[in-house]
């Protein structure tokens, strides 16, 4: 501010506020406030552009239009970061915000060292400038390694139902109510399986060789309290009338913010489009008997509400579905699955 003063420039308009705060408080200046950013501040040979300041919002899903031809010719939007997340898809969705719509961009990275103290104390390791980047990316991604391997049982059947799930999908395979039956009571029940249990069953889906889908899921047994069934027919009498427990774990970071859904007919951000697939489940394939809990992701993991009775509790949670808090934030995304699995257990 005190440099845009002293090129007699009014400092409110060239720094702008771009945080969550004020898109919550006042969403038509953030929405100028995202239009002036890629604006320049005075004509003439210098050009000056305005500076945005801004949070985890601005890193995911904010579309910065910097098109003008000098910007360009001088390397483009320049980001100056000054924390980098632990997780690296957050990092490459901050380096998204730059070099759009066919122009260049650049980046920097400016660190407060004491941030990183208890990192580096844990670690074991000093972060040096030339590697800092590589080297916080590479601390958060052994926190989740390390969450993950106390989870490998449900790692591996997950992996193998997903692995299942995209092949039926991709192939068009489910043509017969009794193939749509089998495949939603494997995924509902893939967690006491063993891997070679979860085969058998998925062979029941017409047109499905589960042999021919590669994996890299291995057999870790079924779980104790699994009740072992020879046939198909054995596995979904078990399952027949059992109350189920539906627990939804649903990203709420920034990126869900973008206006790129489709809701009947009208342009949504991704999020409305997310709540109102979540209202649809509840009320028409949950079952009054069932449990049903929310869960969402963002820089924390927060609970919308717990597994609860759909009989019981029908208003309460199409009211708390309603009132879900809009997106903000980063991605916690295993820290998210891994709350929804102990919910479950």
């Amino acid at each position: 501010r005190h440099i845009a003063e002293s090129k007699q420039l009014n400092p409110q308009d060239v720094v702008r506020d771009l945080t969550r705060s004020l898109y919550e408080t006042n969403p038509e200046q953030f929405k100028e406030n995202l239009f002036k950013v890629g604006q320049s501040v005075a004509r003439g040979p210098e050009q000056p552009f305005r500076v945005s300041v801004t949070d985890s919002t601005g890193g995911r899903g904010v579309d910065y239009r910097v098109t003008n031809p000098q910007a360009d010719k001088h390397g483009g939007l320049l980001l100056i970061i000054t924390e980098v997340p632990r997780v690296q898809r957050d990092w490459v969705q901050y380096l998204g915000r730059t070099g759009r719509q066919d122009n260049h961009g650049q980046w920097s990275v400016v660190l407060n060292r004491g941030d990183y103290a208890e990192d580096e104390e844990k670690h074991g390791q000093r972060l040096e400038a030339s590697t800092a980047v590589e080297t916080i990316l590479r601390w958060g991604n052994a926190s989740s390694e390390q969450k993950i391997s106390g989870l490998r049982q449900e790692y591996h059947r997950g992996t193998r139902i997903n692995e299942i799930c995209e092949y039926v999908w991709q192939h068009d395979l489910i043509q017969q109510a009794k193939d749509r039956e089998v495949l939603v009571q494997l995924c509902n029940n893939y967690s006491n399986m063993s891997i070679s249990q979860i085969n058998q069953c998925a062979a029941k889906i017409t047109g499905l060789n589960p042999q021919q889908v590669r994996t890299v899921a291995e057999e870790v047994g079924s779980a104790p309290r699994m009740v072992r069934a020879n046939t198909l027919s054995q596995v979904t009498k078990s399952w027949a009338g059992q109350p189920r427990s539906v627990l939804l774990v649903v990203d709420r970071s920034s990126s869900m913010m973008s206006q790129d859904a489709t809701l009947r007919g009208t342009r949504r951000s991704r999020f409305d489009v997310c709540r109102e697939s979540i209202m649809d489940i509840f009320l028409h394939h949950v079952d009054d008997q069932d449990s049903m809990g929310l869960y969402t992701f963002e820089t924390d993991v927060k609970e919308v509400f717990p597994l609860t009775e759909k009989g019981t509790q029908r208003a309460k949670i199409e009211e708390m579905i309603k009132g879900m808090p809009g997106p903000s934030g980063l991605t916690k995304f295993y820290d998210a699955v891994l709350t929804g699995i102990n919910q479950l257990k």
